[in-house]
């Protein structure tokens, strides 16, 4: 297999995002869970993973054998909004160590709020976050504000 199963949803000149089915795929889902449960001590297996679609980053290198799993996020599929105040757009994201520092956790969290948007529904992150999760989200809107304040004009900006 050269690169994950599921549907190619991004593709850049270095990056793939596939969504996968646990549905068709229920092996695969399973192991992404259990790779995660390597690196997030807060990971519980105990859950149906039918509930939840997952999306796979794979980075595209030089020798050209396949696509390498960077990390992924889960969320819950088909949410209700109206069974709960806030929509989760994403569950659980994992971004595996010899990936990190390439702000791959930035960018899952950016293709989740494309997701959402794409559904035409407003997301949150489901809670309570984890140490590292809070790290990442921290960073995230810290970039996202910091490169919004740069892009108008200072005279545009005020307290009020």
């Amino acid at each position: 297999m050269r690169h994950p199963p599921g549907d190619e949803i991004y593709r850049d000149d270095n990056l793939s995002v596939f969504e996968v089915d646990p549905h068709k795929e229920s092996r695969y889902c399973y192991n992404l869970c259990m790779i995660s449960n390597c690196y997030l001590d807060h990971k519980y297996l105990g859950v149906a993973l039918n509930v939840f679609n997952f999306y796979v980053l794979c980075e595209r290198r030089k020798d050209k054998v396949g696509l390498y799993m960077c990390g992924y996020f889960s969320k819950v599929r088909n949410q209700n909004p109206t069974e709960s105040i806030a929509y989760d757009n994403l569950s659980c994201i994992m971004v595996l160590p010899i990936a990190a520092g390439n702000d791959y956790g930035k960018f899952l969290i950016d293709i989740s709020y494309k997701l959402s948007m794409k559904e035409g529904r407003s997301g949150t992150p489901e809670r309570p976050f984890s140490d590292g999760g809070h790290y990442i989200y921290l960073g995230y809107w810290t970039y996202r504000i910091i490169n919004y304040l740069l892009s108008i004009d200072p005279k545009d900006i005020s307290l009020q």
